[in-house]
């Protein structure tokens, strides 16, 4: 599903300047999943998505992260 939406938003070809002008804008996702436990922090989910996120970007951007 993060895959179809990056695509999505890249076949929208939405002018964006940066990095270069004639650019597209493009999306990074991180994503992660947790099976849920009684006593789990959410933070952990969020902090592994954030994570993955990172990752993506820091791996060339316009990708989907996963942690």
């Amino acid at each position: 599903m993060a895959e179809k939406l990056r695509m999505a938003v890249a076949a929208l070809k939405i002018p964006h300047i940066a990095p270069a002008e004639g650019a597209s804008l493009t999306i990074s996702i991180g994503l992660s999943t947790m099976t849920p436990v009684q006593g789990t922090d959410c933070r952990q989910l969020i902090m592994a998505a954030d994570k993955g996120l990172y990752t993506a970007k820091h791996n060339g951007r316009n990708q989907v992260g996963i942690e």
